[in-house]
């Protein structure tokens, strides 16, 4: 609603020093899917400045109806932040497992996130660890974790992380 647009407006004049409404959409065609009611098994957790979830089945005469419920999130990263990008990325994914419907408990079988992700997810990047479980033990070349963590501190181009940064790094990384 307006409301909301408005709020995000004030916000990014103070931010970002723009009066502007950026927001996050998902946008279907009511022909093909439809809203599952959108209830959630815990507190409500909605954002629409930087991220909205909704959870969609496929019509009966549709080819989507045999795939079962999706959760479809429409995403905003943060721009500066890995840890909070992360952070985001987990209660995305927390709000895609845990939505529920008068008729019925859904166990979405798919989660599609798409939108701003405000970086590149090489490897070495903890947002690429956290959507792949790379983090787990799998190998990751040292100059790579070293790169994308510069990249995500915003470094100059000969500039390296602290070894303090570093350490951060590999913490949230793993």
């Amino acid at each position: 609603p307006q409301s909301e647009l408005d709020i995000i407006a004030d916000r990014n004049i103070r931010v970002l020093g723009a009066d502007v409404a950026v927001t996050c959409a998902v946008l279907f065609r009511r022909d093909c899917l439809q809203v599952v009611e959108e209830k959630f098994k815990g507190a409500k957790d909605i954002d629409t400045v930087t991220s909205v979830t909704v959870c969609l089945r496929g019509k009966n005469a549709s080819q989507m109806a045999v795939r079962g419920p999706v959760a479809v999130t429409s995403i905003h990263l943060d721009a500066t932040d890995e840890r909070k990008r992360v952070g985001q990325l987990r209660r995305c994914l927390h709000r895609s497992r845990n939505f529920r419907s008068e008729r019925e408990e859904l166990e979405p079988i798919s989660a599609l996130i798409a939108g701003d992700f405000n970086q590149e997810c090489f490897s070495g990047s903890c947002v690429s660890a956290f959507l792949s479980n790379s983090g787990d033990g799998a190998l990751v070349d040292e100059a790579d974790l070293q790169k994308e963590c510069a990249a995500a501190l915003r470094l100059k181009r000969n500039e390296n992380p602290t070894e303090k940064q570093r350490k951060e790094w590999i913490d949230l990384y793993n």
